[in-house]
C-alpha cells in the first residue's frame, strides 16, 4: 500500500500523539498514470508523491516569473483548490514556488476556519512538525563548519551514554534477543536516519515538549537499537532528539536558542519558531482530520504539544518535529540551501555541507533514500509534516514548491490538489 514511502525506507512514520482516529501521516492517492503502478488507490506521502513526480519531469527555473505568471499561478490555486474546499476535502492551502533569486509566486486558498468561512492568508503560521529535521541537521552541520565537530565522531564523543549499546535481533514485533553494538553509532548516522534508533521513549510523553531535551536524548541510550548503527536506514523522530541535544552540548548553548541566534534570524525567517507569540497563534490555521468514511474534514487537535504553546518555561523545544513557521520562511531556509549555504550575505553553511543536505547520503543499495536531514528522489529533496506540510526542491533547477495545510489526511481526492501545484510551479518556469 505503501509503495513510494517504503522506497524511501521510511515505512509508516509516526509523529506520535495524534487523536487515536487519525492518521498519523499526511498522505495522498497516488495518480497511477504518473507514477507507474496500477495502484491508483494507494495511499502515500504527500512529499513522496511530490518527489516521484518531479523525478519524472523536467523542473527549469532559469527564467524569473513575470507579473502575468505570478497572477495566473494564484489563479490556478484559487479556482484549482476550490472545488476540494467546497466538498470539505481540503480546509486550504498556502502554496508557495520559489528559485535562487527568490519568491516566483504564491497564493492561498480555502479557509482559515471552515465553519467561521475566515479566508485563508498567505502569511498564515503552521506548525510544520517534522520540517523541522532538516533545521536541526543545518544547525549541526554549522558546527562541524567551526571545527568543534566531525560527523564521524561518535556520537558518545559528546553523549557518554551512547558508549553501551545493545541491540535487539529478530523478527519485529515478535521474540526477540538482545546483544551489545558491534558498530559505532556515528553522527552522520543520525543525519541519515542510519543510526539504529526507534521513534520514541516514555520521556516523549505526555507531550513530546514535556521533558527537556538532554533527558529526551539520553532515554534512546538505554533502548536497544533496531539494527547495527550504520548498516541500514529508516526514517527516525529518536535520532534527531539526539542531534539536537547533540547541539546543545557542542555548543554550549541551548538548542532552541540556537536555532533562533544563528538561523533564524540571519535569514530574517521571523516567525520561525518553537514559541508563537499570541499574536503568531492567532495568524495559525485551524487544524482538521479526516471523518471515519474519510470522506471529509472534521476539526482536530494537535495533542503532541502542550500549551500555551509561548510557554517557554514549561515547553521544551523538540528537535524533531516543534516548529512552526510560515511559507515564505521555509522557502528562505530552501533558497539558503540551493544558493550553496548563504542568502543574502548572511552565510548558513559552507558550499560542501549544503550539498551533502540537498544529496543522497546513504548507499544507493540502501532502501532508505536519505540525505543530512532530507528526504531525497531523482533531482529532488525536501521534507514533509505530519498535518499536510511539504516542502521538495530541485537540486539541478533550483525551483522550490512549498506547500502548507493543516490536515492530517487527505480525503476525497484532494492529493489532486497538490498536484494542481506542482503543474502551476512548473509553468512558471517555461
Amino acid at each position: 500500500m505503501f509503495a513510494v514511502f517504503q522506497a524511501a525506507g521510511l515505512g509508516y512514520p509516526f509523529e506520535g500523539g495524534l487523536e487515536s482516529s487519525a492518521p498519523l501521516i499526511a498522505t495522498a492517492r497516488v495518480p497511477s498514470q504518473e507514477i507507474h503502478t496500477p495502484m491508483k488507490s494507494a495511499y502515500v506521502s504527500t512529499l513522496s508523491l511530490l518527489l516521484q513526480i518531479s523525478a519524472a519531469t523536467v523542473l527549469a527555473a532559469d527564467l524569473p516569473a513575470t507579473p502575468k505568471s505570478a497572477k495566473s499561478f494564484r489563479e490556478t490555486i484559487q479556482n484549482g483548490l476550490q472545488p476540494f474546499v467546497e466538498h470539505r476535502e481540503l480546509a486550504g492551502a498556502v502554496a508557495l514556488a520559489a528559485d535562487s533569486k527568490g519568491v516566483l509566486a504564491s497564493a492561498a486558498a480555502g479557509w482559515k476556519d471552515m465553519d467561521t468561512k475566515v479566508p485563508l492568508p498567505e502569511d498564515t503560521v503552521f506548525w510544520v512538525a517534522s520540517q523541522t529535521k532538516p533545521i536541526t541537521a543545518a544547525a549541526l552541520l554549522m558546527l562541524v563548519d567551526r571545527g568543534l565537530v566531525s560527523v564521524d565522531d561518535p556520537v558518545s564523543k559528546f553523549i557518554p551514554e551512547f558508549a553501551s549499546l545493545q541491540v535487539a535481533e529478530g523478527q519485529e514485533g515478535g521474540p526477540q534477543t538482545i546483544r551489545p553494538a558491534r558498530e559505532t553509532m556515528l553522527i552522520r548516522h543520525l543525519l541519515m536516519h542510519s543510526a539504529g534508533i526507534g521513534t520514541k521513549t516514555q520521556f516523549d510523553g505526555p507531550t513530546f515538549d514535556f521533558h527537556p531535551i538532554s533527558l529526551r536524548a539520553k532515554a534512546h541510550a538505554k533502548e536497544p537499537l533496531q539494527w547495527e548503527p550504520g548498516t541500514n536506514a529508516r526514517y527516525s523522530n529518536g535520532a534527531y532528539t539526539v542531534l539536537g541535544y547533540l547541539v546543545e552540548v557542542i555548543s554550549g548553548e541551548p538548542y532552541g536558542e540556537f536555532l533562533e541566534k544563528y538561523i533564524f534570524e540571519p535569514l530574517r525567517m521571523k516567525d520561525t519558531t518553537f514559541w508563537p507569540s499570541d499574536a503568531q497563534c492567532a495568524r495559525m490555521m485551524t487544524p482538521y482530520r479526516t471523518d471515519e468514511a474519510w470522506t471529509k474534514l472534521t476539526p482536530a487537535k494537535i495533542t503532541i504539544l502542550s500549551t500555551p504553546l509561548h510557554d517557554r518555561t514549561k515547553r521544551h523545544p523538540t528537535a524533531q518535529l516543534g516548529l512552526f513557521s510560515t511559507a515564505q520562511d521555509l522557502a528562505r531556509f530552501y533558497r539558503m540551501l540551493i544558493n550553496d549555504g548563504a542568502l543574502d550575505g548572511a552565510k548558513i553553511l559552507s558550499p560542501e555541507l549544503a550539498r551533502k543536505m540537498r544529496d543522497r547520503q546513504t548507499p544507493e543499495a540502501w532502501t532508505g533514500a536519505f540525505s543530512y536531514g532530507m528526504i531525497t528522489k531523482g533531482d529532488t529533496f525536501g521534507h514533509m509534516g505530519s498535518f499536510g506540510t511539504n516542502t521538495l526542491a530541485d537540486r539541478t533547477t533550483g525551483l522550490i514548491c512549498v506547500w502548507l495545510t493543516q490536515q492530517t489526511a487527505n480525503p476525497g481526492d484532494a492529493w489532486e490538489a497538490e498536484y494542481i501545484f506542482q503543474k502551476a510551479a512548473k509553468a512558471l518556469t517555461r
